[in-house]
């Protein structure tokens, strides 16, 4: 399998009953890009509501097809994933994956404590 990621996804972050792992698309200009576009990914880790982990994940954008960063991200039991916009295969391929998408307008620290607040809604 083709990896996309220059920085794997720490094995050391354990999924447990209570945690959720939330991807946020983040670029370099401040905003949340559109999923497809986003050469970044800050992974939040939250434990009943609170941050207890964040890492930040590369994605080498260059040459790779939506389809493989779909299949990576879909394989690191991620429970929701916050962007800009997602084009309807991302979208279709990330629910039938149980992964709940939200769209976010903002910054990528906006749109964590946003989740973590309960105010995104759910596409």
């Amino acid at each position: 399998m083709f990896n996309f990621l220059k920085q794997k996804f720490d094995p050391t972050i354990y999924k447990t009953p209570t945690s959720k792992i939330v991807l946020v698309a983040y670029d370099a200009n401040g905003h949340v890009p559109n999923f497809e576009k986003a050469r970044y990914f800050m992974v939040h880790v939250f434990e009943n509501d609170r941050q207890v982990r964040k890492q930040m994940m590369s994605a080498n954008q260059g040459g790779v097809h939506t389809h493989d960063l779909l299949e990576q991200i879909c394989g690191m039991h991620v429970d929701a994933v916050v962007a800009g916009f997602f084009d309807g295969h991302s979208l279709h391929e990330l629910k039938r994956h149980g992964i709940k998408t939200y769209v976010f307008d903002g910054g990528p620290g906006a749109a964590a404590k946003a989740y973590r607040m309960g105010s995104l809604e759910e596409m």
